[in-house]
């Protein structure tokens, strides 16, 4: 276009003498159209009223009244025109030459360009429509690593859920993911723990009940009843009148020593009566129970007491010597000897039993806290009890902040302390 219009121009400068009129104009005009026409030059040439002068086109399509107003103000422009064959481009500019102007307009097919305008829009297309399959597939595979975990996570909390608390997550990497699986585990482990701690102690409650319920309250509310009625019949002898009123003393006992272990057990919320006692009252007390077991197997007791004063719940403590000296009578032979009494033991004031009857072994030692746990697994609960007794006694000393000590040796004999802290 450049060199056309720069040739036109030329053209013009040198025939500047012989161009005069309009007509000469509308003649030089078609002369300037034929000469830089050649080789398939596209040229048409405006007047300044926007009228055409000269055009080699083969159709009166021009760039427009737009265009050619532009171009007459003195802008350069461009237009390009689609037609039903083509596409073509139209660049007009206005040529000044004394007192006569042109506006010249060369034509271009821009057909290829419009084809390759096309072609680079469906590369575009191709190149996009690739790109976005390409991260739809990078995500997916990138969700998944991440997804894939929590999936797995969220199916081993489901199962959990449902009850199989030994199932936890698997932990895959050192990640945000690994140390989240690593936490939910740790807590999984915890509430495995509680659960199975919540199931122990049911276990242990509904033994309590099952047994201790059957063992003591039944036959003492038997105890009980013909206690009463032998109490209030017509008996001269005042000593059989006293052992009467005795048993139904001590049946009462034990059926107010039974609801308040049951608040122990299963409620947790007895509170003990503390109170300063003389250990010989105690001890009295429980060989005063227990004297006809001990007369009918002939068993000689020695009482030892070198430290008087503790701080106890009278009752509970009186269950916790018969329960021991109950079990060494149990263990002893006929004829033998018991040593009940209170001593220093590394520095600490302790109630001891002493008996040499059969003994135990080391891991009957072991055992020996357990509820329900008896030595002899031929002794029957008539002669041996039901084996809570220990058991119940620990429970009564860990609310006195005291302990029991063993120590046995089989044929030789137990002693027992209850050492308090």
């Amino acid at each position: 276009h450049d060199a056309t219009v720069s040739g036109i121009k030329t053209f013009l400068l040198i025939n500047a003498s012989i161009i005069e009129s309009e007509n000469l104009n509308k003649e030089y005009a078609t002369e300037i159209v034929e000469l830089f026409g050649k080789n398939n030059k596209k040229i048409q040439l405006f007047d300044i009223s926007m009228h055409t002068l000269a055009s080699n086109l083969t159709s009166s399509i021009n760039p427009g009244q737009l265009a050619l107003k532009r171009a007459v103000n003195g802008e350069k422009n461009f237009v390009l025109r689609k037609l039903d064959y083509g596409s073509l481009c139209f660049i007009s500019e206005l040529i000044e030459h004394n007192k006569h102007s042109l506006v010249i307009t060369t034509v271009y097919d821009a057909t290829h360009i419009d084809t390759q305008r096309k072609e680079q829009y469906l590369t575009f297309l191709r190149v996009g429509i690739f790109g976005l399959l390409f991260v739809v597939i990078l995500a997916l595979l990138i969700s998944s690593k991440f997804i894939a975990p929590l999936r797995k996570l969220m199916k081993t909390v489901s199962i959990i859920s449902n009850g199989d608390y030994s199932k936890r997550a698997e932990i895959i990497g050192k990640d945000e993911l690994g140390e989240l699986a690593q936490q939910f585990n740790t807590m999984a482990d915890k509430i495995q723990q509680n659960i199975e701690q919540l199931r122990n102690e049911a276990e242990v409650k509904q033994r309590f009940i099952d047994n201790l319920t059957h063992e003591l309250r039944t036959p003492m509310t038997s105890v009980i009843g013909y206690a009463d009625l032998l109490y209030k019949s017509e008996y001269d002898k005042e000593l059989f009148k006293k052992s009467l009123k005795y048993i139904a003393d001590e049946g009462k006992r034990l059926q107010k020593l039974t609801e308040r272990l049951t608040d122990i057990y299963i409620y947790n919320n007895c509170k003990l009566e503390l109170v300063e006692l003389d250990i010989n009252e105690i001890i009295n007390r429980a060989l005063k129970i227990l004297s006809p077991v001990i007369d009918n197997k002939s068993i000689d007791i020695t009482v030892k007491i070198e430290e008087n004063y503790f701080l106890v719940d009278a009752d509970m403590m009186l269950e916790v010597v018969c329960n021991l000296l109950q079990n060494a009578i149990n263990a002893s032979q006929y004829g033998s000897n018991i040593e009940i009494g209170s001593r220093i033991y590394k520095t600490k004031r302790c109630i001891y039993i002493k008996d040499y009857g059969c003994g135990m072994s080391q891991s009957e030692l072991k055992k020996i806290l357990e509820a329900f746990y008896r030595v002899d697994k031929s002794r029957s609960r008539k002669h041996g009890g039901m084996g809570l007794g220990v058991s119940i006694s620990k429970h009564i000393l860990d609310m006195h902040r005291a302990e029991l000590s063993y120590e046995s040796e089989l044929g030789k004999g137990t002693l027992v302390r209850i050492v308090f802290k």
